[in-house]
């Protein structure tokens, strides 16, 4: 974009060198937020045939970063950390973009396979994951939420001792100290309209003691910019000699020596290379990466690698048991907007100049989507099994709701009368998300080529007694007892029909409307999980062990949330640092004959 001086004879003399020193600091702080110079060099260009190192790392997302940091610890240990992707853009570093970030560059952009999304566009889901450094940790909602006790108990239930609620505690706390989290309460005042109108349904506030209620959850934002786990574990060892990381390099299989994996082959500066591992290659590649590699290397179901020609290693289920949120993003309800009130043209070139200049101002915010309801819609537990998020549109906000709503695959036609319902109305977007998922999908290959994108099949809500679809339904019916509420009904609250093309043939609102909408236009909150299940060896549905060790193998471990036994009830971010930081635990003790301390 070329800058134009439209005001040739006034910026002149002394006034024009005013104007160009605030374009050169504006220049100078918005360039600060991509520096790249914090993270490590790229050592690709180096990198030869044949290397060896101690540890290979396959993932330099939320897992690998943090395994990066702690093994390097031992400084006799050389470590490679391999990432598909490059260093984070400016975008990832600010918080209120990061639905901009979803398709683009930074994004591996899988999408399901035809027909898993009915309702959506092209019948298919979209999953953002994050294709750069730090991961999907660079692209999410920047949302911190721990583990609940009987997420664990559930682990532990099913074999995997030492993955209990009180041992985990001890993890959060270690690496909660290198991730910067915070508070941030919204200054939106529809905020405070929603939480008079749950407060008038009888729900509290949630606290760490009382689980059920309204809060805004902590968020991994520091002084205004997004604190990935490349932020958190990587700029503070940038410089550690043993450290080394390759950036843009594809991992496509691991290589064998007998029962031992000794290696990883890898696309690196457009020619493929073998790499060596005298300790451990760990695969933190994530829930759609790690069983893809796996697969691609031999390991995996028997008749699918079959099919496709690969010669089978190990018979293991990877890639069942996938697992996810369902979440469904249609209840767009209008606000008055005088709850809701549109920016002016300077607003928003303020708030532009406030970001760019301090950090500070819309752009440092999470608009309202740190903002929840967790509530127990079934058996009256003290855990919830329903969040809902609350997403605001002033009046006029067609960008911003193409972007959210085209981000979730919603049809065109849909997204067309949302954006003319706002050119007249304010708006507020809520979801209701499933947070204990009982439906199960899988992964598969697409073909023998391991630079073939996978084939992903979620089957959300095809759980047999039909409770994922019960809660969604209970949701829906929540949202609009919070609109009945005078706080609500005082801001002219009105939940909006937004004639869905599969679901014309029943009468709004009715239960069988909202079946309809929930089978057909469900998606997901990008929480994926499962497809390298942990569990004891031997019982048929797990791919690694409590130690996270492939079963029927050495010499690899997989480190990520692919090996979550059951989907936790919060975002898993947060989930995947504690899994990692547990993991180096276990390696380091293990190679240093029972003893962690470094």
């Amino acid at each position: 974009m070329d800058l134009v001086n439209t005001c040739p004879n006034v910026l002149t003399g002394t006034s024009q060198q005013l104007f160009v020193t605030l374009l050169q600091a504006l220049f100078a702080s918005f360039c600060e937020l991509g520096a790249n110079d914090r993270y490590p060099a790229d050592y690709g260009t180096k990198l030869a045939d044949g290397g060896e190192f101690d540890f290979i790392v396959v993932g330099g997302g939320s897992a690998g970063s943090l395994l990066a940091n702690r093994l390097t610890a031992v400084s006799d240990w050389r470590v490679l950390l391999i990432e598909a992707g490059g260093y984070p853009s400016i975008l990832t570093e600010i918080p209120t973009m990061f639905p901009h970030l979803q398709l683009s560059d930074e994004d591996w952009k899988y999408r399901t396979e035809r027909g898993s999304c009915e309702g959506l566009r092209d019948r298919v889901c979209v999953y953002p994951r994050g294709k750069v450094l730090g991961g999907s940790s660079a692209l999410n909602a920047m949302l911190y939420l721990r583990s609940y006790e009987d997420d664990h108990e559930q682990w532990v239930k099913e074999g995997n001792i030492g993955w209990d609620y009180a041992s985990a505690l001890k993890y959060y706390n270690k690496f909660e100290k290198d991730v910067n989290v915070s508070e941030l309460h919204s200054a939106n005042p529809i905020r405070e309209t929603i939480i008079r109108g749950y407060q008038e349904m009888g729900f509290p506030e949630k606290t760490d003691t009382n689980h059920l209620g309204y809060s805004d959850s902590l968020v991994t934002i520091a002084g205004g910019t997004r604190q990935s786990s490349a932020k958190a574990f990587l700029t503070t060892i940038k410089d550690r000699p043993n450290l080394h990381l390759v950036l843009k390099a594809h991992v496509t299989r691991l290589t064998f020596s007998g029962h031992r994996v000794d290696g990883v082959e890898v696309l690196v500066n457009q020619k493929v290379i073998k790499l060596k591992s005298r300790k451990e290659v760990i695969l933190s590649a994530g829930a759609m990466g790690s069983p893809q590699i796996l697969m691609n290397s031999g390991v995996g179901p028997q008749e699918h690698l079959a099919d496709l020609g690969i010669p089978l290693k190990k018979d293991l289920p990877v890639g069942e048991h996938l697992q996810d949120h369902p979440v469904y993003i249609g209840l767009f309800v209008n606000i008055n907007e005088t709850f809701l009130r549109p920016k002016t043209k300077e607003e928003n070139i303020d708030d532009i100049f406030q970001y760019v200049m301090y950090r500070k101002g819309h752009f440092a915010d999470a608009p309202l989507f740190n903002f929840h309801l967790h509530a127990n819609t079934r058996d009256g537990g003290k855990f919830p099994d329903l969040q809902v998020n609350h997403i605001p549109f002033p009046r006029n906000s067609r960008a911003g709701i193409l972007k959210w709503v085209a981000g979730f695959n919603f049809p065109p036609e849909v997204q067309e009368l949302m954006v003319e319902n706002n050119e007249r109305h304010s708006n507020l977007v809520l979801f209701v998300k499933c947070l204990k998922s009982k439906s199960t999908g899988r992964i598969r290959l697409n073909s023998a080529d391991p630079l073939d994108y996978p084939q992903i099949y979620p089957n959300y809500l095809s759980d047999e007694h039909g409770e994922d679809i019960d809660i969604l339904l209970r949701g829906v019916r929540l949202v609009e007892e919070l609109l009945k509420t005078k706080p609500l009904r005082d801001a002219d609250a009105e939940l909006v029909n937004l004639h869905l093309p599969k679901c014309v043939e029943f009468q709004f609102d009715t239960d069988e409307y909202w079946r309809c909408a929930l089978r057909n236009y469900v998606t997901h909150l990008h929480h994926p999980c499962g497809t390298c299940r942990m569990g004891p060896a031997g019982d048929g549905k797990s791919v690694v062990g409590p130690d996270l060790k492939l079963h029927e193998a050495t010499g690899v471990r997989v480190v990520d949330a692919s090996i979550i036994p059951r989907i936790p009830r919060v975002n898993i971010n947060t989930v995947t640092y504690f899994i990692a930081e547990k993991a180096a635990e276990l390696i380091i003790k293990e190679w240093f004959g029972g003893h962690a301390e470094l």
